[in-house]
Formats: structure tokens, sequence, C-alpha cells
């Protein structure tokens, strides 16, 4: 998937203030981190289980049943 750089740039910009925080850390992490190159990548289709398991995910995303990326830092 190619994305522009302007195009990131503008999804910075509507992102909410409380959002900021978690993204300017996942960049960091990103920029900082060497490159995984040499994990193959996963190109298996999704299984129904997978596909449940995201729809449930999005549900929970939506409801606010989340946990914050800060207090599972440390366990990453």
């Amino acid at each position: 998937m190619a994305v522009k750089k302007d195009a990131l740039a503008e999804m910075v910009y509507s992102l909410s203030e409380n959002d900021i925080p978690l993204v300017y850390n996942l960049l960091t992490r990103l920029i900082n981190q060497p490159k995984d190159e040499h994990i193959a990548y996963d190109n298996e289709p999704l299984t129904e289980k997978d596909l449940e398991a995201i729809k449930e995910a999005e549900e929970d995303y939506k409801h606010g049943r989340t946990i914050r990326f800060e207090e599972i830092e440390d366990d990453i």
C-alpha cells in the first residue's frame, strides 16, 4: 500500500489531542527500532475465526472497551 507522507500528515492533523501521545510513541518506536525485514510476511488468508475476532475488536473499540497503550507499554 503506497501512502504519501502528505496523506499521513493529514491523518495526524485530524487526530484528537488525546491520541497524539499514542501516535507519537508509535512513530518514535518505528523510527528508532531496527527494521524487521527478517520476519516473514504472513500472507495466509484470514479464517472465519480471524474475521470474527476482528469484528469483535472493532465493536470493543467503538464502545470504549479498550486499554490505553501506556498501561501495557512495559509489557511489550
